[in-house]
């Protein structure tokens, strides 16, 4: 049952849906983990999904490494500020901030206009 939401989540991840919130709730849900575990699973399975696509987007210089050293470094720092605010709430109020973010997030799209695609 693991390999197929895995499987679901990155193809669904990689169309743009959103798998790795799909992977919370199943991992903290079905799988009972903790939610600290469960965002360190996603950002795992988000980390392994960008490295895969380093080597594309460096062959195609797809890149500016001004952006990619300066987002890297703050995305560091964000994660460790991050990880430190989260260990000190404990899963439970960790667990309904990230479950009240879904539903907004959610909400949010169900009243975004659609956008036009633009062509290259």
């Amino acid at each position: 049952m693991d390999i197929i939401v895995s499987f679901l989540a990155a193809v669904l991840a990689g169309t743009g849906v959103g798998g790795g919130g799909l992977l919370i709730i199943y991992l903290s849900a079905v799988k009972n983990l903790s939610q600290l575990a469960c965002q360190g699973i996603n950002l795992a399975f988000f980390e392994s999904g960008a490295l895969s696509a380093l080597p594309i987007h460096i062959r195609h210089r797809n890149y500016k490494w001004g952006a990619v050293l300066t987002l890297g470094i703050a995305g560091l720092f964000g994660a460790l500020i991050g990880f430190t605010v989260a260990e000190k709430l404990g899963s439970d109020v960790l667990k309904y901030v990230v479950g009240v973010f879904f539903v907004l997030t959610g909400i949010r799209e169900l009243f975004k206009k659609p956008q036009k695609s633009q062509k290259n």
